[in-house]
């Protein structure tokens, strides 16, 4: 996927996460921020096409493919963090 296809994909996952979760009040900053990152990282696990049966919530996943994506899915919740004009900082 280029990176076009990866922003497009990126921003129409960012508008689904606001619509959904969108109450009269706004969007609870931290909810969104929770669950783009869980369908990160759920995602990263499936890119990698790791054998996840039998593994129970919490355990340890140590592969070379995920520490590599790692931080490229960072970079998409800063992304995402700009786009919803959510400001943080590193002490945060």
């Amino acid at each position: 996927m280029n990176n076009r296809n990866q922003y497009e994909a990126s921003a129409k996952l960012t508008q689904t996460i606001l619509s959904k979760l969108a109450t009269e009040k706004g969007v609870h900053a931290e909810t969104a921020v929770s669950a783009a990152a869980r369908m990160a990282g759920t995602l990263v696990l499936r890119s990698c096409r790791l054998p996840l049966e039998g593994l129970k919530p919490g355990s340890p996943i140590f592969s070379d493919q995920v520490d590599q994506l790692g931080p490229k899915v960072l970079e998409s919740v800063d992304e995402a963090l700009v786009m919803l004009k959510i400001g943080i900082t590193r002490n945060k």
